[in-house]
């Protein structure tokens, strides 16, 4: 009987000691799922802020884009104005040309008529005195 008691003892021994151990693997398993659950929600926090860095950054890949291809635009305009002003100024130098032109032959012009009156003038001159002379 005592043998029986001993027994019954070493068994009660036994699944206490493995009630203890499962107790404390199931803490530890526990713990290991809690860790895991803050992981993964951390994770899923990081997850969630480089999707918002990355839509981000794809929301100013396409501001850039857009402003590039103002950019482009406004130097085609600037490109299209010089090109305009380019064609007025080599216009206004063959007008100028034109009117360097004039104005040397005004000039000459001038020149020949100053010259005509003053050998007019001789002439009357001579002639005057000439007259004058005769009388």
């Amino acid at each position: 009987r005592q043998w029986v008691l001993r027994v019954i003892q070493a068994l009660d021994n036994h699944y206490l000691g493995a009630a203890r151990g499962e107790a404390r693997a199931r803490a530890q398993l526990q713990a290991a799922v809690e860790r895991l659950e803050s992981e993964t929600e951390s994770l899923r926090g990081v997850l969630e802020r480089e999707s918002a860095a990355r839509a981000s950054a794809d929301q100013a890949h396409h501001e850039v884009r857009a402003a590039n291809a103002a950019c482009e635009e406004h130097i085609a305009n600037i490109e299209a104005q010089n090109a305009a002003l380019q064609k007025a100024s080599e216009a206004l130098l063959r007008e100028r040309d034109g009117l360097v032109g004039t104005l040397q032959h005004t000039r000459d012009a001038y020149d020949l008529l100053h010259h005509s009156h003053l050998q007019l003038r001789d002439r009357i001159e001579t002639m005057s005195r000439r007259a004058m002379a005769s009388d």
